[in-house]
């Protein structure tokens, strides 16, 4: 069984950040790059702060088994998305243009080989 959440580093020249230790964690959201709210099930029962970057938790507050779903549920209405626009996934992997341009020759080389054979086939029978 997996404790906590461990996050990736973004680039291979970043340590990645500290992972969250607690027991049962539910991510809610980020205040910033180096800080996310999460709802910890064990030991605190509550909304609590990880700082990424130096490891240390902050209780914003504690609630009773079933509060939590009445606080989402409340929520809801207020509940709203935003465009992150379009994602930027780099340049192309350069294997995948060498395949396209390798299956369209080899499609274009097997239609000309059967265009000649099949006017050679004409050829010998005559009109």
């Amino acid at each position: 069984m997996v404790e906590g959440v461990r996050f990736l580093a973004v680039a291979p020249e970043y340590a990645p950040p500290t992972a969250l230790t607690s027991e049962s964690v539910n991510i809610l959201g980020w205040t910033d790059p180096q800080h996310v709210v999460t709802y910890d099930h064990k030991p605190k029962n509550g909304l609590v702060v990880h700082d990424l970057t130096a490891g240390t938790q902050e209780v914003l507050s504690t609630v009773n088994d079933g509060v939590i779903d009445d606080i989402a549920t409340n929520l809801l209405p207020q509940l709203v998305t935003i465009d992150g626009g379009r994602p930027d996934y780099g340049p192309q992997p350069a294997w995948v243009a060498r395949s396209i341009i390798g299956v369209t020759a080899i499609l274009a080389a097997l239609v000309a080989v059967a265009f000649v054979l099949v006017m050679r086939c004409r050829r010998r029978k005559g009109p």
